[in-house]
Parts: C-alpha cells; structure tokens; sequence
C-alpha cells in the first residue's frame, strides 16, 4: 500500500459505531458491522443467489451481519486504487467473502 500518514478513529455508521481512516490529504474510509434485522434479511437474499465457486450458501445466509466499507468521494481516481488495495488486504486478513453492493458481484 502506498506509504502515506493516516489518522483512524471511532465514527457513528447509518447503523452504529464505526472506524474511519482518514489519510492526510483528507481522504478516507468508513467501516461499520451491520447487524440488524435489514442485514439478516440481505445475507439471506445473497445466499440465495448465483454464488461464485468456493462461497456455500449456507455460510452467507448464517451470518447475522456484515461490515459495510464506504469510501470519500474520489472523482478524480487519486486513491481508487488504495480503497481497492485496503478491501482486498481485509479480505486476505480475516478470510472474509467480499460483495460489491454498488457494482452487484462477488469479489473472490
């Protein structure tokens, strides 16, 4: 990832406490857990989707949440490729099976 000063801190989601990292030109990520009804419900109609290989369906619709990652708006694609590069890290880090709500697919 690019070497680059960030600050991260504790901040409020749509649906609860979150984590936002911010890098020094402002930019910034905003992370929450998801974990209400509405999420159950989501995981659900995901599971019950066409699946990529190596996603069971019985593992998304287990699950009672999801972490919802969001970015600052980048319109001029200075840090599109460090969001991508973040997600993909988590996703190695922790195993975790990653949909793209905004584009509607899978990330494997």
């Amino acid at each position: 990832m690019r070497n680059a000063g960030y600050v991260a801190r504790r901040q409020a989601g749509p649906t609860g406490e979150g984590l936002r990292v911010e890098l020094n030109d402002g930019w910034g990520i905003v992370a929450w857990l998801e974990e209400d009804e509405e999420a159950k419900v989501f995981t659900k109609g995901l599971s019950e989707a066409e699946l990529p290989d190596g996603i069971d369906a019985d593992q998304i619709a287990s699950c009672t949440g999801y972490l919802s990652i969001w970015s600052d708006d980048d319109s001029d694609f200075m840090n599109g490729v460090l969001f991508e590069e973040i997600v993909e890290a988590m996703r190695d880090a922790f195993g975790a099976f990653i949909f793209d709500n905004r584009l509607g697919e899978w990330r494997t």
